[in-house]
């Protein structure tokens, strides 16, 4: 009889990126009764890949899956491309969640710098939001079909452009709502990652325990092969890859000074652009406790 994906339970984490995803990915991959994909974050819930079925995700990123055990994923755009939340529900009813949440105005910062740092963007950070702040003022989101497809195809290519959403990806009120239309409140164990970070094997335990895992099970906090490996991934990629995507950098930066801007130098982000940030997700904060219940005020503290 052939396996049906509505038969079981997965654990799905979601978060923006720079909020923790991959830390807490890491860590429960180190429980023996759970199987996590590998890679890390699949691309199958938000592209077309969805079309090809649950043997697909099996064959593709649940190598190690005995067919019997729990299993999971930690892919982050689950969160906010608009068409995952509708998808997930039909594949997977049962699924308990783990949501990640970062100060949307810290996060928008250190996904800027993690960019930069990478040389995947090149215009400054206040630069940076005024040209989202246009593409918003128009009403386009990226996340949602079929601009979602392209931006993936896109950012996945060259990280640079239209698509930035260093604001758009903090609406987490709007992004968590899609998902409680869908699923009861108590499918989802949603963690502050200031608190994590306080406390990262209290907040593992929590997290086995909302999973039905043992508890007990001790994980390595300071384990983390993704970014063991990230060095020898680059060192084989396939180069007529890397020179199509150098030539498109240089034909695209715009000026001299952006192109030879990634420095290292830690971008200088000024008190007037953090309080202005903290007042543009004011609102959607204030929403989200409601949504959650949870306490927020940290975030606007100074």
């Amino acid at each position: 009889m052939p396996m049906e994906s509505t038969d079981f339970q997965p654990v799905m984490i979601l978060g923006a990126a720079k909020s923790g995803t991959t830390s807490i990915y890491t860590w429960i991959d180190q429980h023996p009764d759970i199987c996590m994909t590998h890679p890390k974050e699949p691309y199958f819930f938000y592209t077309k890949e969805f079309e090809y079925g649950f043997d697909f995700y099996v064959k593709k990123y649940l190598k190690r899956w005995d067919g019997k055990q729990r299993f999971g994923e930690a892919s982050q755009r689950n969160l906010y491309f608009h068409h995952a939340p509708e998808r997930i529900k039909a594949f997977f009813p049962n699924a308990r969640f783990i949501i990640i949440l970062r100060d949307p105005a810290a996060r928008a910062i250190s996904h800027y710098w993690h960019n930069f740092r990478r040389k995947k963007e090149y215009l400054s950070f206040d630069r940076c939001i005024e040209e989202e702040l246009k593409r918003l003022d128009k009403g386009v989101q990226t996340y949602l079909p079929p601009r979602a497809e392209l931006r993936h195809r896109r950012f996945t290519k060259y990280r640079l452009g239209y698509y930035r959403s260093y604001l758009e990806t903090g609406h987490y009120d709007e992004h968590i709502e899609r998902y409680f239309k869908l699923f009861d409140k108590d499918r989802f164990k949603i963690l502050l990652f200031e608190d994590m970070v306080q406390d990262p094997a209290s907040a593992m335990a929590d997290i086995f325990r909302f999973c039905e895992l043992d508890d007990s099970h001790r994980v390595n906090i300071n384990f983390s092969p993704e970014n063991q490996s990230r060095a020898l991934s680059r060192s084989i990629t396939f180069w007529p890859h890397r020179l199509r995507n150098l030539i498109y950098n240089w034909r695209h930066y715009p000026t001299l000074q952006e192109k030879i801007a990634g420095s290292l130098q830690a971008p200088v982000i000024t008190r007037e652009t953090r309080d202005w940030l903290n007042n543009y997700f004011a609102h959607h904060n204030q929403r989200l406790e409601m949504l959650t219940e949870l306490d927020l005020s940290p975030w606007a503290a100074p």
